[in-house]
Parts: structure tokens; C-alpha cells; sequence
């Protein structure tokens, strides 16, 4: 991939949640990685979204067979719509303008209105980051490759839980269905 169009491009900036952050990713590089990507996007004219993991009080959406969410029912309300710590994290800069979506699945896909979003403002392409990265990241490319949007991932603005895990994801796994690219490259693929 040599450049982007700004107009037809979408910056997603995945579970970058204070909640996340900070008790999942307090040492991660990923989230001021992610604030320079919305900023360079933000100055080329992409568009900007943030992605969100949410649930109604009570988490009337996750099931006792889900084995990744069912442990937040018992959990106090972490991750409750509004609560403590379901901000976006400050350090990235959301502002009323960007689109916001909530999830209640790992990928930014399932079940939201996302892909509708990005096709009434014809994108095709989308530059990702998030927490986790074989979590959101990995079920969003794998999704976004399914509906034919060009991908981007920055590898500098995800983190995982396993170093081996991020490594065989962005050196084996995410080439195969897209770019991978660092926070650096994204102003020259977007200077175009």
C-alpha cells in the first residue's frame, strides 16, 4: 500500500478506554501511539472513530456461556455504560465531533452499526489500534477483511497480554489480510 485517501479513510481507535488502560495497559506505549495516529488523521481529514466495549446495568447482553464476558456480571459494574472508568482514556483527545460506537462483542464489527457508518461516508479503508490485540484487533481485521475494507493496522498502537501472541499476530497473521504499519508511516501514507 503506498498511500491513503484521507477522505475515504477511517482512523479506529479500539477499547482505549480508561478502564482499560489503566488497569489492563498502564505501561503500553499503544494509547499516546494512538493519540498521534487520531492526530495525524484528524489533520489529513480522516474520519475518526472510537470504538467501545459497553453493557447495559445489569449486562442484559452477555450470556453465562460467553466465557470472556460472563466474568464482568459479578464484577461490580465494570464496563456498565456510564460508569467509572468506561470513558474514553483522556490522553486521546476524543472530541463531540468523532463517531463513537459501542460494542458488546470482542470485535468493533459484531453487531454494531460500524460497517453502516463507514459505507454512508464511503470509506474503504480503516488504520487500527487497540487493547487487546489478539482481543479487538485480531476479531475486527479478521471481520473488516470479510466486508472488503483495505486495512492498516499500527502495530505500535496495540498491545496484548503475551508478547508472543502480538508478535506472530503482526508479523504472520495480520500481513495476510492487510498492511502493517507503524505510527511513523501513517503521515507519509496519508500526505497523498
Amino acid at each position: 500500500m503506498t498511500t491513503l485517501d484521507p477522505s475515504r479513510t477511517a482512523i479506529l481507535a479500539m477499547d482505549f478506554q480508561s478502564i482499560v488502560v489503566n488497569n489492563y495497559f498502564p505501561e503500553s506505549s499503544a494509547p499516546k501511539n494512538m493519540a498521534t495516529a487520531i492526530g495525524l488523521g484528524r489533520a489529513a481529514g480522516a474520519t475518526i472513530v472510537f470504538v467501545t466495549v459497553g453493557f447495559r446495568e445489569g449486562y442484559p447482553e452477555i450470556s453465562d456461556r460467553n466465557p470472556v464476558f460472563a466474568g464482568f456480571k459479578g464484577s461490580g459494574g465494570a464496563f456498565v455504560e456510564g460508569s467509572d472508568g468506561y470513558e474514553i482514556h483522556p490522553d486521546l483527545g476524543a472530541r463531540s465531533d468523532d463517531l463513537v460506537v459501542i460494542k458488546r462483542r470482542m470485535g468493533a464489527f459484531a453487531h454494531t452499526d460500524l460497517d453502516l457508518l463507514l459505507r454512508t461516508r464511503e470509506i474503504d479503508t480503516i488504520v487500527l489500534g487497540g487493547l487487546a490485540t489478539s482481543g479487538v484487533v485480531l476479531s475486527t481485521v479478521r471481520a473488516a477483511g470479510d466486508l472488503d475494507y483495505r486495512i492498516v493496522v499500527l502495530d505500535d498502537c496495540c498491545s496484548d497480554f503475551e508478547d508472543e501472541v502480538q508478535k506472530v499476530l503482526m508479523e504472520k497473521i495480520f500481513p495476510f489480510q492487510g498492511t502493517v504499519a507503524s505510527t511513523h508511516d501513517l503521515k507519509s501514507l496519508l500526505a497523498a
